[in-house]
């Protein structure tokens, strides 16, 4: 997607129709046509593929595919979590209702903060603890800690954008065991 002059150099969209098969539609410098509601081809053609099959049972040309994809969402599908504000990502949500991706960001985006707090609340014990080794022992540890945790998010994440977690436990799960370790942590201070 070219940004300044929101053309698509190569599209290739795919999806299905009513009887399971393939449809591929194929197109060249694609624009957006709002009033139409989907992009205008270029050089565009449609493959309709049977179910099980890889050859084409219907090749046709294709001047328009009719989609609600727009080209805002084409330009932040790329972007990171963060370029995107908490409206942006509950807009998306709301469109893309079966999307795990965008329900996971929009409690991502709540859970990062708290992350930070939790990262401080972990090490804090480590560093203050002077008994039997030195602080700077205690900083190593505090730092393998964060690794760990970071590690984990990342890890538990990735299993709910693939599917393998709810959205909602992949984004809280990492949240909730380090508040529950840093909890255990602070309660061994003394005082």
């Amino acid at each position: 997607y070219h940004v300044a002059s929101q053309v698509i150099g190569k599209l290739t969209a795919t999806g299905t129709d009513g009887p399971g098969r393939s449809r591929i539609t194929y197109g060249e410098q694609a624009v957006y046509d709002e009033a139409a509601g989907g992009w205008r081809l270029g050089n565009g053609h449609l493959d309709v593929i049977a179910r099980g099959s890889e050859v084409p049972e219907v090749t046709e040309a294709a001047a328009f595919l009719r989609t609600d994809v727009r080209p805002q969402d084409v330009m932040t599908e790329k972007q990171q979590p963060f370029d995107l504000s908490f409206r942006e990502i509950v807009e998306r949500g709301e469109r893309y209702p079966q999307s795990a991706r965008w329900k996971l960001l929009r409690h991502y985006h709540i859970t990062y903060p708290l992350s930070v707090l939790l990262l401080v609340m972990l090490g804090v014990p480590f560093v203050l603890k002077r008994r039997h080794r030195g602080t700077l022992v205690g900083m190593g540890i505090a730092m393998l800690l964060c690794v760990g945790y970071l590690t984990v998010d990342v890890i538990v994440r990735d299993m709910g954008l693939a599917g393998f977690l709810p959205p909602v436990v992949a984004s809280w799960l990492p949240v909730i065991l380090a508040g529950s370790l840093s909890v255990v942590l602070f309660d061994t201070l003394e005082t």
